[in-house]
């Protein structure tokens, strides 16, 4: 009886040592990375956004500095016409960010409807708000798109990719600005042709 007991226990050791290994073998560890460090990759990456947002917003600022200081802009979303999935939002938010912090204004179009709202209780007497209503009008509509081109070269992928944002006068329809970032990638394919 005491040999079965035994034996159940060192069955239920082992057992647990196993758990416990199987348990330090899979915890993984995580690390912060410098972007300018990270290593490329096929996709689009943390690289290519950074580069992207800053090219923009140097060259939508010195634009706009020169030619309209007190513009207001009015972000339409960024179109992902590539072969990837890309979160383009990526891109969008830190490029308002950057040009918020360097004092270029943007008009929340989303909102309108709720300021309306607020506006409209106000004047019924639901709220004892006594503000009046001036909404914003955006002089220029930023949008863009990201494409790309993709062939496959002696079992390497090449990318070529295009992101490409513009500022049209919402006075005159006239595109003001315009600029564009560009990357060449080659990533290894070993299995291209299989």
């Amino acid at each position: 009886m005491i040999t079965k007991k035994m034996n159940y226990i060192s069955i239920f050791n082992i057992l647990l040592l196993l758990v416990l290994v199987f348990q330090i073998l899979s915890c993984g560890s995580t690390r912060y990375l410098n972007i300018q460090d990270s290593d490329p990759s096929p996709e689009w990456g943390p690289r290519e956004i950074q580069e992207t947002v800053s090219t923009m917003t140097e060259s939508i600022y010195s634009y706009l500095s020169v030619h309209d200081p007190e513009a207001k802009l009015a972000l339409v979303r960024i179109q992902n016409e590539t072969t990837e999935q890309i979160d383009t939002e990526l891109i969008s938010i830190p490029l308002q960010s950057n040009l918020l912090r360097k004092n270029i204004r943007f008009v929340n179009r989303a909102r309108r409807d709720d300021a309306l709202k607020e506006y409209r209780f106000a004047k019924q007497g639901v709220t004892s708000s006594e503000s009046h209503l001036s909404l914003s009008i955006p002089r220029y509509i930023l949008e863009g798109s990201i494409r790309d081109n993709v062939r496959y070269v002696k079992q390497k992928k090449i990318q070529y990719i295009l992101v490409s944002l513009q500022l049209t006068s919402l006075e005159t329809t006239d595109i003001v600005w315009q600029d564009e970032k560009i990357f060449l990638k080659e990533s290894s394919s070993p299995l291209v042709g299989l």
